[in-house]
């Protein structure tokens, strides 16, 4: 029969010094009696103490019936020894099944059988040896998978952090770009300008010499005709003497004379308009000049400005080697968070088995979760009906202030009108006494004889 079972059936004495010394169940006295012929009530407390022990359920929560199971009987007061026996067997049953026993009945606590006693506990001390000798290696296991699970957060965090800073560095360089395209465009227009203005200026420098040109041809010339005029008055000069004194002949050499001045004269007024004329294009061309300064300035400012531009660009190219070294470390950090979850699964396998023995202790506490939230929720709406009838309350109040506030306002003027009233009623009841005074005065018989 023992070969049917997939762990060592123990001896008695080995099954009372292991309850004596690993679980610490002295006080209950136990001796090969009990295990030779168990008693109902000794193996009920005896598998009391090893839930107790082990699974860390207190007796009263066992012998302690369910108040909803309670509920579904008709006379629960005949079954309360009933209820709390049923109870320690499910839980047994439950706790037999992680033992690899799973034919625990209720019958084991009611009749129990040497055999069958010997065999429940002695799975109950495998299991139980089991768990201390692999308790390390969980704990170590466990240890492992929360350093893992701190490391894989870590690398989550810092990709969260890389993403956004290589979010920020692509919205910088796309608003980059498009002030680059921007000034770019802008001094391609300058250019083009500039272009233009260089090829006016040259044209107007061109104007400029031909007019210098002329002007100094025509001043050559006035020269020349300044020289000739006082060449032909000391010629006159010399030939006035020799000049027969004929009246006729001096008319006529009088009036070709004034025709020559008339036609100089006319000359010299043709010449100082042209070269008013050319003195006027001359300051165009010094404001033209000027303006081709300012536009040589402008070209300066944009070349300046162009290699402000490429000065960003290098900026640029540098972000972009950052991003593409960080890109490079994004993927050595996705390999090793690749690698760190193949890890994380093979060990997650490791523990599986362990946390399916946790699994309906979560379900438990998850279900107080879930009726702790509920009595949260009906608590927070509760809380919430009260905050607004206090904030109903409180407009009451503000209303009802504002009621008193008017209301003493309105007190106030009638007691000013009162009081005003009151004073005019006590002026017009003085004058009043006044006038009765004076005319009792005047209607007085003593002091009309008097003055009589």
């Amino acid at each position: 029969m023992a070969s049917n079972f997939r762990f060592p059936i123990l001896p008695i004495d080995e099954l009372i010094a292991w309850l004596r010394v690993e679980l610490q169940l002295e006080d209950l006295n136990l001796t090969e009696e009990d295990f030779k012929n168990p008693q109902p009530h000794r193996v009920q407390i005896l598998y009391r103490r090893i839930l107790e022990s082990e699974m860390n359920i207190r007796q009263e929560k066992i012998i302690q019936p369910h108040f909803e199971a309670v509920q579904q009987i008709s006379y629960p007061e005949f079954f309360d020894e009933n209820i709390s026996l049923i109870n320690l067997a499910m839980v047994m049953a439950r706790f037999m099944t992680a033992c690899d026993v799973h034919d625990f009945k209720l019958k084991d606590l009611t009749c129990p059988k040497p055999k069958r006693t010997m065999r429940m506990v002695s799975a109950v001390a495998n299991f139980c040896r089991f768990k201390t000798a692999r308790l390390e290696t969980y704990e170590r296991i466990r240890a492992d998978v929360d350093s893992v699970k701190e490391q894989h957060d870590h690398y989550l965090r810092r990709i969260d952090e890389l993403k956004s800073q290589i979010n920020t560095i692509k919205a910088n360089q796309a608003e980059k770009e498009v002030f680059v395209k921007e000034m770019s465009a802008k001094v391609d227009e300058l250019g083009t300008t500039m272009n233009g203005y260089k090829a006016e200026q040259a044209s107007l420098q061109q104007g400029i010499h031909q007019i210098k040109t002329s002007c100094s041809e025509k001043t050559a010339r006035l020269e020349q005709l300044k020289l000739n005029a006082l060449k032909a008055r000391e010629a006159c000069n010399k030939l006035r003497p020799q000049i027969i004194q004929s009246p006729e002949r001096i008319k006529t050499d009088m009036a070709r004379m004034h025709n020559a001045i008339a036609a100089g004269k006319k000359a010299t007024e043709e010449k100082g308009q042209r070269l008013r004329e050319l003195s006027s294009q001359k300051e165009n061309m010094l404001e033209r000049c000027e303006a081709g300064e300012q536009g040589v300035k402008l070209l300066t400012a944009i070349n300046t400005e162009l290699e402000k531009q490429k000065d960003a660009k290098g900026e640029v190219e540098k972000v972009r080697d950052h991003i593409l070294s960080q890109k490079d470390a994004l993927r050595d950090l996705t390999a090793k968070e690749a690698q760190l979850n193949r890890q994380l699964e093979s060990k997650q396998d490791k523990v599986a088995k362990v946390q399916l023995q946790h699994q309906r202790s979560k379900e438990d506490i998850r279900e107080a979760i879930t009726a702790m939230e509920s009595n949260l929720a009906s608590c927070s709406q509760k809380q919430q009906k009260k905050m607004d009838q206090i904030s109903a309350i409180e407009d009451k109040k503000t209303q009802v202030r504002q009621q008193l506030a008017e209301a003493k306002n309105v007190h106030d003027d009638k007691m000013n009108t009162a009081r005003a009233n009151y004073s005019e009623m006590l002026q017009s009841i003085d004058v009043y006494h006044k006038d009765l005074i004076e005319a009792f005065e005047a209607a007085n018989p003593i002091t009309i004889l008097g003055d009589h």
